[in-house]
């Protein structure tokens, strides 16, 4: 039958010569097979976990009844199995991608902000505690004509949602939680899905406010110097 070849095993007498517990993976007493519970329509649907004649691990999606006799008595059960562990092999890789991918946003010095093409913030990493003294939860699923962001960075990432620009940069002020003024530099880029089709855009943002105020006051030295040596 196709679970002998889908276990591995030669004989279908080979299967029905294990116990429970060396089905089962995880070496449960209970039959992995069968039994489909106390549901009043006898059927079942559950994800299992059995062992291949090899030792490693199938999963398999199992739907199965009772067939009753005209007392009520189970006589029998009958069912599918599909094989979905490379479905879930997939899956756990697809979620280990993601999880990398947000621990490396997290790690970046600057907030990193991920706008979608209907203009909502997709992610938001922590960094804007830093920056903005505010919470991801501030902005995330929130347009950024919803939140009091700057008009340049607004225009910017529309133009690259648009498809205009791959790449842009701005500078603005805005208003930190403390209310102060801080001024930003930011970097936006266009993302593309798996297929290069333009899917949002990334935001790079740094506080350079202390930068500017130095540069201011290096300017300012310079023109006091240039006054003196006018006099």
């Amino acid at each position: 039958s196709a679970l002998v070849t889908m276990l591995g095993y030669e004989t279908k007498e080979e299967i029905l010569s294990l116990l429970p517990e060396q089905m089962s993976f995880h070496g449960e007493q209970a039959a992995p097979l069968g039994n489909a519970g106390k549901s009043p329509s006898g059927v079942r649907q559950r994800e299992i976990t059995l062992r291949r004649k090899d030792g490693s691990a199938a999963i398999f999606m199992d739907t199965s009844r009772a067939i009753l006799d005209g007392y009520g008595n189970v006589i029998r059960y009958q069912g599918t199995l599909v094989d979905v562990t490379q479905r879930r092999s997939i899956e756990k890789k697809l979620r280990e991608q993601e999880q990398f991918q947000r621990y490396l946003l997290e790690s970046f010095p600057d907030l990193i902000l991920v706008i979608g093409l209907d203009e909502s913030y997709q992610f938001v990493s922590s960094r804007i505690r830093d920056v903005l003294g505010g919470k991801p939860d501030d902005l995330l699923g929130k347009k950024v004509t919803d939140t009091e962001q700057a008009p340049e960075l607004i225009a910017l990432c529309r133009e690259i949602l648009a498809g205009r620009m791959t790449f842009g940069a701005c500078e603005y002020g805005i208003r930190h939680s403390d209310g102060s003024w801080r001024m930003m530099r930011a970097s936006v880029s266009a993302l593309h899905d798996a297929e290069r089709v333009l899917s949002g855009a990334i935001a790079s943002i740094r506080d350079i406010t202390i930068e500017r105020k130095f540069e201011a006051q290096v300017i300012e030295s310079e023109r006091l110097a240039a006054m003196g040596q006018m006099i």
